[in-house]
């Protein structure tokens, strides 16, 4: 997982790690942050999404089962359906009867 960002100035990517640190001179304990490209202070970053080669802004965060995960909603991490709620032989929703199924995670 990546933990990249977009600076809202020039629009440019950096990972964590590149991005500038320094005390900030007005609060005392605080830290400001600076685009390496552009050289803005502050300025209004957009972490981006996770899964890699993808640059969408994030949308969400998902709590998986080793990691937490931000993403862009097209790869936000999706439960598995538990088995019972899988179809099996059973309809789903028509025009004029409801889902036989109690909790379809297809028909809501």
């Amino acid at each position: 997982m990546s933990n990249d960002w977009r600076c809202g100035e020039c629009g440019k990517h950096c990972a964590d790690g590149e991005m500038l640190a320094g005390a900030n001179p007005f609060l005392v304990g605080d830290e400001v942050y600076g685009c390496p490209h552009c050289r803005a202070c502050n300025p209004d970053w957009s972490q981006i999404c996770d899964e890699p080669g993808c640059k969408s802004e994030t949308t969400c965060g998902t709590q998986t089962e080793t990691v937490y995960r931000r993403t862009c909603a097209r790869h936000m991490p999706r439960p598995a359906v538990p088995e019972r709620h899988t179809p099996r032989g059973g309809r789903h929703r028509t025009a004029d009867k409801p889902c036989e199924f109690v909790h379809c995670v297809i028909c809501k």
